[in-house]
């Protein structure tokens, strides 16, 4: 917007910040950016795992989210010493537990609790590492007994145990 000062002079308005024009998600997202800084600066503990055959982490961070016991978790991508913002998963019903990767990275899993209950979503990891919780979801395990993961292979190929079954499980996606 252009407009003319007292002295006939024009000048380009700057548009008043209104904050309306600001939602959760941008705020959220602020945060989660520079929460590698906080993590650093004030001891919010920032986790990293190593990506299989690769120089590449996947790290997160936690924080209380204001509907307590949960917690949000955040998603980053360390390379060469540099954080790079992922992606937010907020905390409703679910919690955040973990995730791994397969023998050689080409595949991972995230997994969530829900009332004391473990559930696993499969992503590629090239996809989850770009697109986060967006990417196209492969499977999920969502059985009631599991017990543990015993092979998690590049293929597709994932063997697990339960409780209430001997016989070793499998899935490919």
């Amino acid at each position: 917007m252009v407009a003319k000062n007292s002295d006939g002079k024009y000048y380009k308005k700057i548009k008043e910040f209104n904050m309306r024009n600001i939602n959760i998600k941008s705020i959220l997202s602020l945060i989660a950016i520079c929460l590698p800084l906080l993590a650093q600066e004030n001891s919010l503990e920032l986790k990293c795992f190593s990506i299989p055959k690769s120089k590449k982490e996947l790290c997160t961070s936690q924080t209380i989210n204001a509907y307590i016991p949960y917690e949000d978790t955040t998603f980053y991508l360390k390379k060469e010493g540099d954080f790079y913002f992922i992606d937010v998963f907020l905390a409703d019903m679910t919690s955040f537990g973990s995730f791994d990767f397969s023998d050689g990275g080409k595949y991972m899993y995230i997994s969530f609790s829900e009332e004391g209950h473990e559930y696993f979503v499969f992503y590629k990891t090239k996809e989850f590492l770009s697109q986060g919780h967006k990417a196209k979801s492969l499977a999920i395990l969502n059985e009631y007994n599991f017990k543990e993961f015993s092979h998690f292979e590049d293929s597709g190929k994932v063997s697990y145990f339960m409780y209430t079954k001997e016989k070793e499980q499998v899935m490919y996606f």
